[in-house]
């Protein structure tokens, strides 16, 4: 389970695991994933083996600019 941030710069994080779910499936590892926000103990399936909680991020305060000009940059997932 990916318990992700909704944030544009939190994104690349999880994507590839998304990504390439196909080539994780025919080894036998499947991802779902969900808002943070939204996990509970009951948005768990009961046979989960792993979660991966997202911290949330704040950039600091004179990267603020920089991460604003370089999400830009990138197309949203």
């Amino acid at each position: 389970m990916l318990a992700y941030q909704a944030h544009q710069l939190a994104a690349p994080q999880f994507y590839p695991f998304l990504r390439y779910s196909r080539r994780f499936a025919a080894k036998g590892i499947h991802f779902r994933a969900l808002p943070a926000d939204a996990l509970t103990a009951a948005s768990l399936p009961p046979n989960l083996d792993a979660l991966f909680l997202q911290s949330t991020y704040t950039p600091a305060k004179g990267n603020s600019k920089i991460c604003s000009q370089a999400s830009r940059l990138r197309s949203p997932i």
